[in-house]
């Protein structure tokens, strides 16, 4: 998998690109090994060269994952906040879908979906980005950039998780609306 090269490399992970000055087949080998096997692969690999790559390149990956994560989050919250917005426009339909025979698992599914509709049209959009992003700097840099399959892969399991994760509080605040109030809610 040294795909990057020595001069630069790119992670992808959720759509958050960030340039590594460290070997980027080893920060995303190393990546995939982390969230496959957990910290005792990465840290035991027999194809890293500890003496070329050096614990700068761990720190630069762990770093690399923390501003990963913490954009998740910021990402994750805006979501909720998009979908607690929804459920507030959306409370006079809510109570007719309650009236009409909706129960709350319904109404709470109906929400969770187009949370992550949302979450994965981020994922797919951040994705693009960040590889139309690493092929441009390969037109100045010596790597070429990787497209895979997996890496895509957890993309998109990584939007649906934090668009399952972020959109259960709206979710359920909107199953739980009353039907009667909710009808006579007006915007």
């Amino acid at each position: 998998s040294g795909v990057f090269g020595m001069a630069g490399g790119l992670v992808l992970m959720g759509g958050l690109a960030l340039v590594l000055p460290v070997s980027a087949a080893f920060v995303t080998h190393g990546i995939l090994q982390l969230v496959a096997n957990g910290w005792r692969a990465i840290l035991h690999a027999k194809h890293v060269r500890w003496d070329i790559v050096g614990w700068y390149a761990l720190a630069s990956a762990l770093a690399g994952v923390a501003v990963a994560l913490i954009s998740l989050v910021v990402g994750g919250v805006g979501i909720m906040n998009i979908m607690l917005v929804n459920v507030s426009e959306r409370t006079r339909e809510i109570g007719i879908r309650k009236a009409l025979g909706a129960n709350n698992s319904q109404i709470m599914l109906q929400f969770l979906t187009e949370s992550m509709i949302i979450s994965l049209t981020g994922g797919l959009f951040g994705y693009i980005a960040g590889y139309s992003f690493s092929y441009g700097l390969s037109l100045f840099l010596p790597f070429t950039p990787l497209l895979s399959w997996q890496i895509a892969l957890i993309v998109g399991g990584i939007s649906i998780i934090v668009g399952v994760f972020f959109g259960i509080y709206p979710a359920f605040k909107a199953s739980k609306k009353d039907p009667i109030e909710s009808l006579r809610y007006y915007n």
